[in-house]
């Protein structure tokens, strides 16, 4: 999403420019991570550096669900409070329930989009699968509907109202094309399905099986007490936005414990199976597969995906043959990218 300059409103970076910053790089339980290091001197020096740039947030980097390193740094993390906006990150665990829903048979990767979201362009031709991979050639919303929306608990029905009066933006799988809309889509598919809100779908299929006790969707930072307040890249404040405008497509807030315990869940395919599994991770068109970016790094596999918002980043990245997780979620609105790269090379070298 690109709203203008001073509006309020929510911030979702583009997948394929944001998250090229790991590609350039590579090629950004408790609530409190307290340091828990069992390769303290291999992690020293990034941690000194992390101290020394007054970076905020926190890291962790484990290895077959064992931390080897696992810190928090500003006051925020310090004092407990260690959840974060995670932005599109979001899309990753809307991915898994909708192929969770696939799973229970309710729904197919071919299932039109119209059978269950009836009134959007095009969408008798428009799958599930082209959906999760940005293939599905959506209409898409713009400044105006950000400055509308972003101070406001917008339900995400109507702003799926919004996209049906409008102009597709390309043929269904013409091309790939990174868009929130596919995942605010998906979103309403799993509204439907279910009867409930899209983040209650999200905790039956994905935060209850996994105990992530700290992954949740609240629109207005005001009544989220254990969000860690967000910083603009120049320390100041950043705007309050409300994510229901993000909604399924990067509303979620969370720890690093839980996105981790939420990647390896998708790695081991404890969480879907193993055929569902590897669809999640089978790069489509433009290297996404199912809510997962999917290349290769230090000549192995890798799976990630970045998410940012206003005052917030968020970076999770899987090494599949290495059992390697490693998550910086920030509150500072400043690229991880770097950092992600550097923390996953020490984690593969660590032995």
């Amino acid at each position: 999403m690109r709203p203008q300059a001073g509006a309020r409103r929510v911030h979702l970076r583009r997948a394929g420019l944001a998250a090229g910053l790991l590609v350039a790089a590579l090629a950004g339980c408790a609530t409190v991570p307290v340091g828990r290091n069992l390769h303290g001197q291999t992690f020293a020096e990034i941690d000194r550096e992390l101290r020394a740039s007054a970076f905020r947030g926190s890291v962790l980097v484990s290895r077959a669900g064992q931390p080897l390193f696992r810190e928090g740094y500003g006051e925020e993390a310090r004092s407990g409070l260690a959840a974060y906006h995670v932005g599109s990150l979001t899309k990753a665990f809307t991915a898994a329930a909708v192929l969770g829903a696939v799973r229970e048979r309710r729904l197919r990767l071919e299932t039109p989009v119209d059978s269950l979201v009836p009134g959007l362009p095009n969408g008798s031709r428009i799958t599930v699968r082209q959906l999760l991979g940005h293939t599905a050639g959506l209409p898409r919303l713009g400044p105006a509907d950000y400055r509308r929306w972003s101070a406001s608990d917008v339900p995400l029905d109507t702003l799926i109202t919004a996209l049906r009066g409008r102009r597709p933006s390309a043929a269904p799988g013409a091309k790939f094309a990174y868009a929130n809309e596919n995942y605010l889509v998906l979103g309403a598919v799993l509204q439907r399905l279910d009867g409930t809100s899209w983040d209650r779908a999200l905790a039956r299929r994905v935060f209850d099986p996994l105990r992530l006790a700290h992954t949740r969707h609240v629109s207005d930072p005001s009544r989220d007490d254990g969000l860690a307040p967000g910083r603009l890249a120049n320390g100041r404040p950043a705007p309050a936005t409300h994510l229901a405008l993000a909604a399924s497509a990067g509303g979620l807030t969370s720890t690093v414990d839980d996105v981790a315990a939420f990647a390896r869940a998708m790695g081991d395919s404890s969480l879907l199976g193993p055929s569902l599994t590897r669809e999640a991770f089978t790069a489509g068109t433009g290297g996404y597969g199912c809510g997962w970016v999917v290349t290769r790094r230090f000549d192995r596999p890798c799976v990630w995906h970045n998410g940012s918002v206003d005052g917030y980043f968020a970076f999770m990245v899987r090494f599949p043959e290495d059992d390697l997780v490693v998550v910086v979620l920030s509150n500072q609105q400043r690229p991880v990218g770097p950092l992600v790269a550097k923390l996953a090379k020490l984690g593969l070298d660590a032995r």
